[in-house]
């Protein structure tokens, strides 16, 4: 049997996988809030936006993991091209809020409920790539790779910069993924005030104040030994 479209991407198992909870009701009187069609697509919506978010992680922690590997090899060429494609991902993800900022307060409000203690706190992808950006007890293993990189090449972080080798290009772009990963807290954290203000997470969380405290920035090493070289440093 020949593999078509369809099959290839397991289009039938893809799409049967969003699921809302939020039960059908008898549609509101006008201009008493949103009736259950809103709701429904609002909550397909929400899935859709954050089961895509999976996916891109998953893709994010392949490419992460591809480079220090790569790294670890002295193909530092190859490290530079996952890296940067990381860094591109970030923006796919913060374009995502872009459409799930326009998911109506008062749709969300009403399936919110039926979440359960379901949370973005909880992602296994979304905490493996924290420690995979240095925010854990250790270095990440991608800021350690390009170290024992420099160190092998005989020179500093702080010459990895001053320099126009490949090198220096995976500098740039781990730069430019520490920026994304920001950008995209940053953004997550704008569309849950929109959406909730002060309101606890449903995962037991503090909500906004929580998704505050992840708005940084990776690779602290990686800055400071730009900023020694003279060059610019992208704000925490």
């Amino acid at each position: 049997m020949t593999l078509d479209y369809s099959g290839y991407l397991c289009l039938d198992t893809l799409l049967s996988l969003q699921r809302p909870q939020a039960p059908a009701e008898v549609e509101p009187d006008p201009g008493s809030g949103p009736g259950s069609d809103a709701v429904r697509s609002a909550e397909h919506l929400f899935i859709v936006v954050h089961q895509a978010s999976e996916l891109w992680l998953a893709q994010l922690l392949l490419d992460l993991d591809v480079a220090a590997s790569a790294l670890r090899r002295g193909s530092a060429g190859t490290a530079a091209e996952h890296v940067e494609r990381a860094a591109a991902l970030f923006g796919v993800l913060r374009a995502q809020l872009d459409v799930l900022d326009r998911l109506p307060p008062a749709c969300f409000a009403r399936f919110r409920p039926y979440l359960g203690t379901a949370s973005g706190a909880q992602s296994r992808q979304f905490a493996a790539l924290e420690r995979v950006l240095g925010f854990g007890p250790t270095e990440g293993p991608l800021a350690t790779a390009l170290a024992e990189a420099a160190t092998a090449a005989g020179v500093t972080l702080p010459e990895v910069w001053r320099s126009g080798g490949p090198l220096r290009r995976v500098a740039e772009a781990m730069s430019a993924v520490a920026r994304g990963y920001r950008d995209w807290q940053a953004g997550h954290l704008a569309v849950v005030r929109r959406m909730l203000g002060d309101q606890p997470g449903t995962g037991g969380t503090a909500g906004a104040r929580y998704l505050a405290s992840r708005v940084r920035l990776a690779f602290p090493d990686l800055h400071a030994a730009r900023h020694e070289a003279g060059e610019t440093v992208p704000s925490a």
